[in-house]
């Protein structure tokens, strides 16, 4: 039987995905850049690189896609577009 964990942080959080169309990412190198540059931010979930961008797993109230596009720059790429959709809270997907 799973044990729960008292006082998760994410406990009833409502993530968001987010789909992101990233320019030149063309190698596994600039796909780990592209990764890092993400993964320690607050209010990232999760970072899951896919042919030609990244699905991300967000909290929108710890963190703004405007944020999130800022950081895939500042690591030296363009975005060729953005989409979301609502995600569930953890344990309920």
């Amino acid at each position: 039987m799973a044990q729960r964990i008292p006082n998760d942080p994410n406990a009833g959080i409502k993530f968001e995905e987010l789909e992101v169309a990233i320019n030149d990412l063309d190698s596994a190198s600039a796909g780990e850049n592209v990764k890092a540059a993400l993964s320690d931010l607050p209010g990232i979930r999760s970072v899951r690189l896919v042919r030609g961008g990244a699905q991300i797993s967000y909290n929108p109230l710890g963190i703004s896609k405007e944020a999130i596009r800022d950081a895939i720059t500042r690591a030296g790429f363009t975005i060729d577009g953005m989409e979301s959709s609502t995600g569930t809270a953890p344990g309920r997907e």
